[in-house]
């Protein structure tokens, strides 16, 4: 059952978020992992460097 809260919690917000454009979509996914990290004490993961570094290069 917490597994389906939290799944639908991530995509609701990443829904909303791709609504409402690119800045938008950025912001909720952070609204929702923070709300997952101190709401559910789900544990955050490692930030995706490699891809971040990708992006920067580019």
């Amino acid at each position: 059952m917490t597994l389906a809260l939290e799944l639908l919690l991530i995509l609701i917000c990443l829904f909303y978020g791709a609504r409402k454009g690119g800045v938008a979509l950025g912001l909720l996914g952070g609204i929702g992992v923070v709300v997952l990290v101190f709401g559910f004490h789900v544990p955050p993961g490692k930030p995706p460097v490699d891809v971040m570094l990708t992006i920067v290069a580019v």
